[in-house]
């Protein structure tokens, strides 16, 4: 379906479009996707065909786009991903380096794409066994904010307590607070 979409967009948009550059990225990581899953020789020919739909993806955006933009800090992340998948690990990183430098730029120091992409080399920095690197970028990652609960609808009643406790402290079964584990109950 990917591929239908990206050959009516070629044919619709000769000269590119961001539509089809995202288009490309997409198929690039679905077939990167693929490739985890699939033999040795198939693996190859799919990343093989990731890595060019990803390098076109990222040319057509920064053609269109300019040299920095959202856009092609997403296209560089998925183009360190299949490098990665491919073992070339020192390309995978300049590529990840990059797109951190853009996202901060451009969507702040807090964005979810930046800490994606900070968590991605830091995967990355892992499997190389560059354990101190990879912990540093792991802590300097934003972390999304907390979510607040829920409101409670109105009208719903409170849940029965749980835990045991019953007025006058009384604990499980009614025997009074529990002792903690391995004290000596009374």
């Amino acid at each position: 379906m990917i591929r239908q979409a990206i050959a009516i967009q070629r044919r619709a948009f000769p000269d590119g479009h961001r539509d089809l550059a995202r288009g490309l990225n997409n198929l690039a990581s679905l077939l990167r996707s693929r490739a985890g899953k699939a033999k040795e020789a198939e693996a190859a020919r799919l990343l093989t065909e990731a890595e060019a739909l990803a390098r076109e993806g990222l040319a057509m955006k920064e053609r269109l786009l300019g040299p920095e933009s959202v856009d092609g800090a997403q296209s560089l992340n998925t183009l360190a991903l299949v490098l990665a998948s491919e073992k070339r690990g020192s390309e995978a990183e300049a590529l990840y380096r990059r797109s951190i430098v853009m996202r901060r730029k451009l969507e702040g120091p807090k964005s979810p794409g930046l800490a994606a992409t900070m968590n991605n080399l830091a995967a990355l920095l892992f499997y190389q066994r560059r354990f101190k690197d990879s912990e540093a970028l792991q802590r300097d990652a934003p972390r999304p904010p907390a979510q607040p609960l829920p409101r409670r609808p109105s009208g719903h009643r409170k849940e029965p307590d749980q835990s045991g406790a019953r007025a006058g402290g009384a604990g499980r079964l009614g025997r009074g607070p529990q002792a903690p584990h391995g004290s000596p109950s009374h």
